[in-house]
């Protein structure tokens, strides 16, 4: 099932990486896989759980985020940056599983556009001792 995001569903990005030089090379290496230059995330809808951090806990359990820490926008802020997603569910991905898309030549400046519309780091909610 394809799933859209809407403007008020949290957008979740595994880790604290915020280096523009290392989401620029992943950038080049997802289109060196065939992807196109895109980044995952992972998409919640709040108003289909009790809260916002209910929400990211169980897109998060869900979804098996590893990482200790999250990063946390929402799926507006991306859009009014001019960044799309797409659901991707490719390779056994969770249906919460989303692509942020990128010009095909991405630059310093969409990459510092998207970083700057998450917010600082918290713990992953679905990790008990989240680094």
């Amino acid at each position: 099932m394809m799933r859209v995001s809407g403007d008020d569903d949290v957008v979740i990005r595994g880790g604290i990486l915020a280096d523009p030089e290392a989401l620029l090379e992943a950038l080049e290496d997802s289109s060196d896989l065939g992807e196109g230059p895109v980044l995952s995330v992972w998409v919640g809808t709040p108003a289909e759980h009790k809260s916002l951090a209910a929400c990211v806990r169980d897109v998060c359990l869900g979804a098996d985020v590893r990482h200790g820490k999250v990063r946390l926008t929402t799926s507006k802020r991306l859009r009014d940056a001019g960044f799309e997603l797409e659901h991707d569910t490719s390779d056994g991905q969770a249906e919460s599983h989303f692509h942020v898309l990128f010009p095909d030549d991405p630059t310093m400046v969409e990459v510092n556009r998207f970083i700057d519309c998450f917010d600082d780091p918290i713990p992953n909610p679905a990790k008990e001792n989240a680094q």
